[in-house]
């Protein structure tokens, strides 16, 4: 079965770069399952205790998928930056004002992707799609603060991303290989699409007459950049089921 390694695409996405592998993300799940146990065998083999060294556990499953406990230590280790949840009180006047943020976590049914802000645009990051979404104005919200409003009624929990110690977005010619580059103004073609439609843009992506910008990064922990090379052909001839499932 493929991992289900979205969660470390999602941080990649939201840092712009090839930060962190699977490896780090289990080996930080492990310390903090070695955290609990202590924490729960602290009054002694109790039958709490029992029952609890006998579940799996919470942080990382069979699959790969990763807690919030996970990616927030992961974050701070290295960066300095905090995961809140952006229901908490203090965090209310922060949400009325997002734009003001530089990047977002969301979370539903163990998916993780992120919303991360570059050059003053606003641009949605899913592992599961091909190319980065342009967030746009909507009516009198802001483009951001309808796409958070939407999301919140749709049952996505929304993290807040905290700190100044951003990295700066990867070049494209190091770390992650050129195929992982994504250019919004001509974003791969779903293959899932009609022919017909093949010249349309993807999503909310820029128009494909646009000239090439380095601005958002997408897809399997993939960066964006100038790459216009279309999707591989055993990609394209994979069903849609088999194409999310390696996408996660």
């Amino acid at each position: 079965q493929e991992a289900a390694l979205c969660g470390q695409h999602c941080l990649n996405n939201l840092l712009q770069g090839p930060h962190f592998t699977a490896g780090d993300l289990a080996d930080i799940a492990t310390a903090l399952d070695q955290q609990e146990r202590k924490l729960m065998l602290e009054a002694g083999m109790t039958a709490e205790a029992r029952a609890f060294m006998s579940e799996d556990s919470s942080n990382v499953d069979a699959s790969g998928n990763f807690s919030i406990q996970v990616l927030s230590q992961a974050l701070q280790n290295v960066f300095g930056l905090a995961l809140e949840d952006s229901r908490r009180p203090e965090n209310r006047s922060l949400m009325q004002s997002p734009d003001a943020q530089t990047g977002f976590v969301l979370n539903r049914h163990s998916h993780w992707y992120c919303l991360r802000k570059l050059n003053n645009q606003w641009w949605s990051c899913n592992s599961t799609q091909m190319a980065p979404e342009r967030i746009t104005s909507s009516g009198n919200f802001s483009g951001l603060s309808s796409e958070l409003r939407n999301l919140a009624s749709d049952n996505w929990t929304v993290f807040v991303v905290k700190g100044d110690r951003w990295p700066q977005p990867a070049p494209r010619n190091q770390g992650a290989p050129p195929s992982n580059w994504v250019d919004p103004s001509s974003p791969p073609r779903d293959p899932n699409e009609p022919a017909e439609f093949s010249g349309s843009t993807f999503g909310n992506a820029a128009p494909r007459q646009e000239a090439p910008k380095v601005e958002a990064f997408s897809g399997q922990g993939r960066s964006l950049g100038g790459s216009k090379r279309p999707a591989p052909a055993e990609v394209a001839d994979l069903s849609e089921e088999e194409q999310l499932a390696m996408a996660l």
